[in-house]
């Protein structure tokens, strides 16, 4: 006869701490979350309904409905209802990835349980049987904080504790969120990443995660997703690599960007002879001989960093053939013949897309677009450009219709029309959604600044 083996229960109720899941992430835009709320507003000595709508962020229209005008007029002493509109707060989301972009921002989620406050290390190494990046099992570079690092970390429930804003926080408090660029801070490393990936041809960099909850060995932690012989280890194995792929974004972002990080941390200063210096190179290289305080630069500014880019690249980006000093001529077809148009609209635009704004005659402004977002129920682009306040640096600007007209304006109050978007012919722009507008949403200061020419 056989006998039952009683098994012992969890009278201690001992916690497992666990790691649930980790994957790759790209950030969706965030869905913004507005509250409203109604005030008084009495009417005083100089007030009109234009006035007043200005003053409280709403509209002539939407001040009539609310408080039963049929006209415009209001006298003094006046008690108006006025209903505004505020941000709470911001949902957040992300979507899972498979694959990324050498340079691309991305993000490492670890989902955990029993682990707030916990401390976890991650390393991308190289998967599969062949070399691409470097030797099989060894971790790459990446930058994190600015750092260049093969081991980079995450501790949980950090993420939401620093930014307060997050509607929905509670579905994160439990996850390691590290937010890397997949790419090594060091230009030469940088460059031979891009040529071994550029050389690769039907190699493919796979890659896989390697989790490291338990840094210091002492509290053994279970890991939920394993997929291979090791337990901390995921993304490992056929169909479930990571893959690295070469760099699809505009290439003449990266010299941008290196130059807008000079000019913002001091290498170059708009008040001192090292500033007027440095952008004096830009406008010699566009073939003219006026100095930068004298005239606006930012066509030269486009100019340079498109021939800097073939410099440093080896590539063959056109630019404009005449006269590139010019703001207007990027976009007329007979001055930059090897273009390609994207015309005005109120879309999102390709990330790196030179934005030509008119102003008059011949005067306007251009840059590179890094941004275009919904922000209180209004839409912003961000444009890195040269002569926004005597350098180069980022600047912000409202985006709206006004009839037909798509009006890009400061906060200042300059208005430019909108013209449209142009690009070297020689770049494709990959439309896939994943990469076609893959902004840049942090790194930067944004400045008020006003450049025509």
């Amino acid at each position: 006869m056989g006998t039952l083996v009683a098994t012992p229960s969890n009278r201690l109720n001992i916690i497992e701490q666990k790691v649930k899941k980790a994957y790759f992430a790209r950030r969706n835009k965030d869905i913004i979350e507005y509250e409203t709320a109604q005030e008084t507003y009495t009417v005083k000595k100089g007030d009109y309904l234009g006035k007043i709508a200005k003053k409280k962020k709403t509209t002539v229209s939407k001040l009539k409905k609310d408080n039963n005008l049929t006209s415009d007029a209001v006298k003094i002493g006046d008690s108006l209802t006025i209903e505004t509109k505020k941000e709470k707060g911001r949902k957040i989301s992300f979507e899972k990835l498979d694959e990324a972009n050498l340079g691309d921002e991305v993000y490492i989620i670890v989902e955990t349980e029993y682990m707030h406050d916990k401390e976890i290390k991650m390393s991308l190494k190289q998967g599969g049987e062949t070399k691409v990046l470097t030797e099989t099992r060894k971790a790459i570079y990446v930058t994190q904080d600015d750092k260049e690092v093969e081991v980079f970390k995450a501790t949980v429930g950090e993420f939401t504790k620093n930014n307060t804003n997050i509607s929905n926080a509670k579905d994160f408090i439990n996850c390691a969120i590290a937010k890397i660029t997949l790419a090594p801070k060091d230009d030469n490393k940088n460059k031979t990443y891009q040529d071994t990936l550029e050389k690769a041809k039907n190699k493919k960099a796979l890659m896989y995660l390697v989790v490291d909850a338990e840094p210091n060995g002492l509290i053994e932690v279970v890991y939920d997703f394993f997929t291979s012989n090791y337990e901390n280890v995921c993304y490992e194995g056929e169909g479930r690599w990571f893959e690295l792929k070469k760099n699809q974004s505009a290439p003449w972002m990266e010299i941008a960007w290196k130059e807008y990080k000079d000019w913002s941390e001091g290498k170059w200063t708009e008040k001192k002879d090292d500033g007027l210096k440095r952008a004096n190179k830009y406008i010699k290289k566009a073939g003219d001989s006026f100095k930068a305080n004298k005239k606006a630069w930012c066509g030269c500014f486009i100019h340079w960093v498109l021939t800097e880019t073939n410099n440093t690249k080896k590539s063959n980006f056109s630019t404009v053939t005449n006269n590139p000093t010019s703001s207007q001529n990027y976009w007329e077809k007979s001055r930059y013949p090897n273009s390609k148009k994207i015309n005005p609209s109120l879309e999102s635009p390709p990330y790196g897309v030179i934005t030509v704004l008119h102003k008059t005659g011949w005067s306007g402004h251009v840059g590179f677009l890094i941004n275009f977002e919904q922000k209180e129920n209004k839409t912003y682009a961000y444009l890195l450009g040269g002569n926004q306040n005597n350098k180069v640096c980022v600047q912000e600007f409202l985006v709206y219709k006004e009839g037909a007209t798509i009006i890009y304006e400061t906060k200042s109050k300059t208005k430019y029309k909108l013209k449209g978007y142009v690009y070297p012919e020689e770049f494709k722009i990959n439309n896939n959604e994943k990469y076609k507008n893959n902004y840049k949403i942090t790194g930067y200061t944004i400045e008020e600044a006003i450049s025509t020419n």
